[in-house]
């Protein structure tokens, strides 16, 4: 049914919930690819300025004879320089220990190791990682000229140097953290400022649409003037009745805050195709003749494509299709011997369901030109009667729990 449709919409949870977490992940991903990103970039950037400064030492003893030499006599001055090794502008080994990632058989027989190692012929500083060992650093010793004369490479101990990484990147990771989270909170200020300003309108609409309700259901009181209080009276049994479906598991996930608004809003529109009764039909001081029952049995046929219509203007489903299910089928009965479609159990809209029982509530209290009025008392055990026949049982066990509220709704709202 529409109202079904109505009620899936409805359930989709709190919209300021689902974006606030929504845009909580989005800065979580954001903040930590771009940690990750900078964490990583100054890493290799700290190594490599650290590398740079045995680049710039060996400086001092370009063009000098045996400068390789004498460049490693300046190493073992430095106790993080574990051990030392040459190789000539060819790549030949000079001077190297027999094992440790200086030996060539380590990092430097890999992949990283001999783009390094031919990074370093060429005159660019090399630097392959060692891992549980340290960081291999290999050094181009150069002539006067900017030629290559060999290779020096050294073994360093970098757990100092990776402490100062560490430092580093933590307050690196802690900024950025920090950003993410400022980020978010204004992200999300902007988002629950447009959120209230929507809501604002919604209610504005809400409200609007409240109004229009009422003027369009006192179209019928304005030609029977028996019906106006029946209307309020309507509208206030379907609130209790409501109230007390909430209570029931049954019904609790279905009846959202805003699926038991529509309802209680649209049911004074249950008569609404009263208006296209004939007076001859629609104010007659009798009993009906039964071709004139027919033709008031079409109020719902009447009412119920009245509000097809306007929903169906709307682009997206409104609480029009709650108004039209309950104009509609309010008459039908749970054994499926109702009218206009014969609807039985569960098929009936559970709006439909709730206003008929407080349509007949209403209708049996009240005084008409072929009835008289039935007590409370009597009212209630006619539809306790109901129970399976007209009305939905479950409904009829909530308004035994319910049923002094309509006593006392009767009491307060009659307007004869």
């Amino acid at each position: 049914m529409k109202d079904r449709i109505h009620i899936r919409n409805n359930a989709k949870g709190n919209i300021l919930v689902r974006y606030s977490l929504l845009i909580a992940a989005a800065v979580a991903v954001t903040t930590i690819v771009t940690g990750v990103i900078l964490v990583s970039v100054l890493e290799n950037h700290y190594i490599r300025l650290h590398a740079s400064l045995y680049a710039e030492l060996s400086s001092t003893v370009r063009g000098e004879k045996n400068s390789s030499e004498a460049f490693i006599a300046i190493l073992s001055r430095f106790p993080h320089v574990r051990s030392t090794a040459i190789w000539t502008a060819s790549g030949a080994s000079v001077m190297a220990p027999e094992t440790g990632p200086l030996s060539g058989v380590g990092p430097l027989s890999r992949t990283a190791g001999k783009n390094a190692m031919n990074g370093a012929l060429k005159g660019k500083l090399g630097i392959v990682p060692a891992p549980n060992e340290g960081l291999v650093i290999l050094i181009p010793i150069l002539t006067h000229k900017g030629a290559v004369e060999g290779i020096v490479g050294l073994l360093e101990d970098d757990t100092e140097l990776r402490k100062d990484i560490q430092f580093v990147q933590l307050t690196v990771a802690a900024t950025v953290m920090s950003v993410g989270v400022l980020l978010y909170a204004l992200l999300f200020g902007i988002f629950l400022k447009a959120y209230q300003e929507q809501k604002k309108a919604a209610d504005r609409l809400r409200k609007t649409f409240d109004v229009i309700v009422f003027a369009m259901s006192s179209l019928s009181g304005l030609r029977d003037q028996e019906t106006g209080g029946h209307l309020e009276r309507t509208q206030a049994y379907t609130e209790a009745l409501l109230n007390g479906l909430r209570r029931s598991a049954k019904f609790r996930k279905i009846l959202d805050k805003d699926y038991i608004k529509d309802i209680i809003t649209s049911a004074p529109l249950h008569d609404i195709g009263k208006v296209g009764i004939a007076d001859s039909i629609l104010l007659k001081k009798g009993k009906l003749e039964p071709g004139e029952l027919e033709s008031m049995r079409q109020h719902t046929v009447l009412g119920g494509d009245l509000l097809a219509k306007a929903a169906n203007k709307l682009p997206f489903p409104s609480s029009l299709t709650v108004a039209e299910s309950i104009a509609r089928h309010h008459h039908e009965r749970w054994d499926g011997s109702g009218y206009p479609d014969g609807l039985a159990g569960e098929s009936i809209p559970l709006a439909a369901r709730v206003v008929s029982l407080a349509d007949v509530y209403d209708a049996l209290r009240s005084t008409r030109p072929y009835k008289k009025a039935y007590s409370h008392e009597d009212a209630v055990r006619i539809i306790r009667e109901g129970r399976g026949t007209q009305f939905d049982p479950d409904l009829v066990d909530v308004f035994a729990n319910v049923e002094s509220r309509f006593a006392e709704i009767f009491d307060t709202m009659k307007f004869d």
